[in-house]
């Protein structure tokens, strides 16, 4: 939200150096790759990796179909943002993700 990418994965990739298998910063970083387009197939390793963890985590499925998103897969990012939806729809973020995708593929 910051802006700052660089650092952003300076500090993810330093929690995962403390702590190769941290849900929490496997997602981070993956969503940061991501949303930076930067290292898409990275991304989305980490995010997978995240998922395998806690497969119910509305954050960490959002951030799976976001990458999906990112490399032009929109059959499966819809289905991991469609699942974030339906574990968490108040969070404004999934929800965002969640309109932009599925108005993607509503619009193919």
């Amino acid at each position: 939200e910051q802006k700052n990418v660089n650092l952003s994965i300076e500090y993810y990739e330093k929690a995962l150096a403390i702590d190769k298998e941290n849900p929490t910063a496997l997602n981070g970083l993956g969503y940061v790759l991501a949303c930076s387009d930067k290292d898409l197939t990275k991304a989305l390793f980490l995010c997978k990796k995240a998922v395998d963890y806690y497969p119910e985590s509305a954050a960490f499925l959002d951030s799976l179909g976001w990458v999906y998103h990112k490399l032009g897969l929109e059959k499966e990012a819809i289905t991991f943002i469609k699942r974030a939806m339906d574990i968490n729809p108040s969070i404004d973020e999934i929800k965002n993700h969640y309109k932009e995708v599925y108005g993607k593929r509503e619009g193919s």
